[in-house]
């Protein structure tokens, strides 16, 4: 939709912290990698990915916001989610980002157990099913979490 550069397209309408992330990428690379999309697209964090699927913040010190839905989803991030009903924003951004609070948690070596483990799970696998149904498929096959998850359940407590 924006071209290969698409974070430079101020037609983008990013706002100001996604920006500055991409400058931090861009800086982080400089010297070590070039300076491209594939190396910029691959340094941003999940949160950056997460956080386009949301309403969009300031452009900068003026009142003005990003309008992620007019800019980014109904022109060109819906179509990456495949679902038999149309998605919306919101409701896409919402799993996600409850996701990368998981993620970040379990990257942190934070507890997880108070957590609906199981949720979580099923969680992931509607969400990869949204982009790529056969990755949900292959996922759900070959995922050992539902058994640990059951066999946890009836593990005898040592304490």
């Amino acid at each position: 939709m924006y071209g290969t550069d698409w974070y430079d397209n101020p037609a983008a309408g990013l706002d100001q912290g996604a920006t500055k992330q991409i400058a931090d990428a861009k800086n982080k690379l400089k010297g070590k990698y070039t300076v491209d999309a594939p190396h910029i697209v691959a340094s941003l964090s999940f949160g950056f990915w997460v956080a386009l699927l949301g309403r969009g913040g300031k452009f900068d010190q003026s009142e003005s916001k990003a309008n992620y839905e007019m800019t980014l989803w109904r022109p060109a991030l819906r179509a990456a989610f495949t679902t038999e009903a149309p998605l919306k924003r919101r409701d896409a951004h919402e799993p996600l980002d409850y996701l990368r609070t998981l993620r970040n948690r379990i990257a942190h070596h934070e507890p997880i157990f108070e957590r609906h483990l199981e949720k979580d799970h099923d969680g992931i696998l509607q969400i990869t099913g949204w982009l790529s149904p056969s990755s949900r498929d292959w996922i759900a096959h070959h995922s050992r979490v539902p058994a640990l998850l059951r066999q946890g359940r009836h593990a005898p407590t040592y304490f």
